[in-house]
């Protein structure tokens, strides 16, 4: 009966059959005094109840626990924290949950159990605005998990804390995306739930998550083109409020990047309407894309002004806050608005619109701020500042046009940089032979930018010259560079940023663009995707 329950639960967790399968199966195992197999039913019985927001099964299980006689085992104590953070949660108070996991004995009980608790314990620390400290609960627990999305986890806490570093490296959105997109139940939305895959594998309801996280993240870079505008489906197709804002969000987010902000205001106008702030369990939900909620929605907005937020969500009411500020006139928070805060927590469209507002205003933070994204995110920040500038708002659009007149053009040219095997540089197709490549350390350093395109110039030079005096090395790490800049951009001028290799301060980045690939980077894309076409498949 348990095994047939957690196959119904895979079809469709709404099922009417399942909780009378399972009280059965516990009842049959307490009478044969089987308390390993009652604890295995109740750890069914609480995912499923969990899954569709059940508070009042969950109250009814949280008794179970203490009809198991015996010494009670880290098992049942872990199961019965477990339920306790899910009653939490469901209530609209997960700082309650992650009271309960400081109390679970994670060490003392099967992995597979852990990661399943971990991972709850995660989403938590998420609701409470807690993303780092999410991040490293990810880093110690799940960066060795059988699934992909489930390993990025680290990273995409990092990104909604305001960190962006752990995705744009190597391509990292790419892969989230990829992997997203790949995954069963992408694009679902029809019915009350997401369905549920097989188990063992990224489950419909996963890629449903992940597919939401991406479609806001993607917007935020301007890469939100695999996206249809309906990503997750229909909100008002789901009847709870967890799943509704994640359709909510990401349909919202595709939105304003395509430029059409009064869509997404409507999204969330209905789902507001539905789903208030004062319905706690919703309103928590809504946080997790509180810059979207704080700019798109009047209640929202006064909700959030008066609420006490975790750490995460303060940044990001700082973000959303500046870009309704600016609008009104007021551009101080916009000044000291930190650039990633704008690329995490904000669409594109909205970045653009704060550093063309305060390039309008004769403010340096503006040049700053659009540098800075252009950097990041490549060509595609011409793009939007092209459409920024063809706008009807006469001092937005003066701002747009005064960056793209500073920002240095995009590149003439595609450079592709092949690592695996020995080192091969083409420039849009033809194999490029230029002296510096030549060079032992010009090609020593162009592959250690390709496995981290981030490094120090103290990391690269332990790398290059460990152990040489510390001026001489230097002094060699001066010309690596500037021979390895000549080699990205050869036509490029003195004074023009990089399109390609940027150095800041103690900082070397190679960045990733239209206009730059490496096929180790590549290589990572498609893996995740051939992994995630192997679980739909297989």
């Amino acid at each position: 009966m348990l095994l047939r329950s957690a196959l119904l639960r895979a079809d469709g967790f709404t099922d009417p059959r399942i909780d009378p399968m399972l009280d059965r199966a516990w009842r049959g195992m307490l009478s044969r005094r089987d308390h390993a197999g009652a604890a295995a039913v109740l750890g069914q019985a609480m995912i499923t109840a969990h899954s569709r927001a059940d508070l009042a099964r969950l109250t009814a299980l949280a008794g179970w626990g203490d009809r198991l006689v015996g010494p009670v085992s880290p098992v049942v104590t872990v199961l019965r924290c477990n339920v306790a953070a899910m009653r939490a949660e469901i209530g609209g108070d997960p700082e309650a949950a992650l009271a309960e996991f400081a109390r679970a004995p994670m060490h003392e009980v099967p992995r597979a159990l852990a990661l399943s608790v971990w991972r709850f314990h995660f989403h938590c620390l998420n609701m409470c605005g807690r993303g780092r400290e999410a991040a490293e609960l990810a880093d110690r627990t799940l960066a060795d998990a059988g699934d992909g999305l489930v390993r990025l986890s680290g990273a995409m806490a990092r990104w909604f804390d305001g960190d962006a570093s752990g995705l744009m490296r190597r391509q990292g959105l790419e892969l989230v995306v990829a992997h997203a997109l790949a995954s069963p139940g992408t694009g679902t939305g029809a019915g009350s739930r997401p369905p549920e895959a097989v188990p063992g594998r990224t489950t419909a309801r996963e890629g449903f998550v992940a597919t939401a996280l991406a479609a806001v993240m993607a917007a935020s870079c301007g890469a939100e083109a695999p996206f249809p505008s309906l990503p997750c489906g229909e909100p008002a197709g789901y009847d709870n409020p967890r799943d509704a804002v994640l359709a909510c969000a990401a349909q919202a987010a595709v939105a304003v990047a395509r430029g059409a902000e009064a869509a997404a205001l409507r999204a969330y106008a209905s789902h507001v309407a539905r789903w208030p702030a004062q319905n706690r369990f919703a309103e928590r939900h809504l946080r997790r894309f509180l810059a979207l909620g704080y700019v798109l929605s009047d209640p929202l907005r006064a909700h959030w002004d008066a609420a006490a937020l975790g750490p995460s969500h303060l940044a990001a009411r700082a973000a959303a806050r500046a870009l309704v500020q600016a609008r009104a006139g007021d551009l101080a928070a916009a000044t000291e608005l930190a650039p990633a805060h704008a690329l995490c927590f904000l669409p594109l469209p909205w970045s653009v619109e704060l550093a063309a507002r305060l390039a309008a205003a004769g403010d340096a933070h503006g040049h700053e701020l659009g540098r800075w994204l252009a950097d990041t995110l490549g060509p595609t920040v011409h793009r939007q500042l092209r459409e920024t500038a063809r706008s009807g708002e006469r001092p937005l659009a003066a701002g747009a046009a005064q960056l793209l007149a500073a920002l240095p053009a995009p590149p003439a040219h595609r450079t592709q940089i092949a690592v695996i095997g020995p080192m091969r540089l083409t420039r849009d197709g033809v194999p490029v032979d230029r002296p510096e490549l030549r060079r032992a350390r010009v090609r020593q350093l162009l592959s250690a930018l390709a496995l981290r395109p981030v490094l120090t110039r103290d990391q690269a030079i332990e790398l290059l010259w460990p152990g040489l005096d510390p001026a001489k090395a230097a002094r060699n790490m001066r010309v690596t560079l500037t021979h390895l800049r000549r080699l990205l951009e050869p036509d490029r001028s003195g004074g023009d940023a990089s399109y390609r290799l940027r150095t800041e301060g103690d900082t070397i980045r190679l960045l990733p663009s239209d206009y730059l690939s490496v096929d180790l980077w590549t290589l990572d894309v498609l893996r995740a995707r051939r992994c995630r076409s192997a679980n739909r498949t297989g």
